[in-house]
């Protein structure tokens, strides 16, 4: 999102009233930050049922990672785009799609890649199924943490 958006805010330009334009791009990371509880509630609908189970039990938490992430994604579209428009220089335009590109893929590729066991991937697949027994699970893992060392 923030590869896009940076070019889209260099495009069209900061100036005049550069000020005023940022004030007006941080509310709208408000309103998404808003929106990203309902995302989240659709995608989990669509695809994996089980996932609201565990955005149930974290409460905010998710959301507040979520938009926190999204914020600091549209403070650095922002930054790349102020770099494009003070600094009209070919090698600048360069760099700045080469580290949006590589910062918009590499996260695609974490989370296409994941570095888990074959069996923590098992358990996250029931969870997304809604296969998955949390409440046994949070009993069991409960009790064991209770039990004296």
């Amino acid at each position: 999102m923030n590869y896009d958006l940076a070019l889209a805010l260099s495009e069209i330009g900061l100036d005049p009233d550069r000020p005023d334009k940022y004030a007006d791009h941080n509310r709208i990371n408000d309103i998404l930050y808003r929106l990203v509880s309902v995302q989240q509630d659709l995608l989990s609908q669509r695809y994996a049922p089980g996932l609201s189970r565990i955005g149930d039990q974290l409460g905010e938490l998710d959301d507040s990672i979520v938009g926190l992430n999204l914020q600091t994604a549209r403070e650095m579209a922002w930054q790349v785009a102020v770099l494009r428009s003070d600094v009209r220089w070919m090698l600048v335009e360069k760099y700045t799609r080469w580290i949006l590109s590589r910062t918009a893929t590499g996260g695609a590729y974490l989370l296409l890649r994941p570095k888990a066991s074959p069996e923590t991937m098992a358990v996250l697949r029931d969870i997304e199924t809604n296969e998955f027994d949390l409440s046994s699970f949070a009993e069991t893992f409960h009790n064991y943490t209770e039990r004296p060392p």
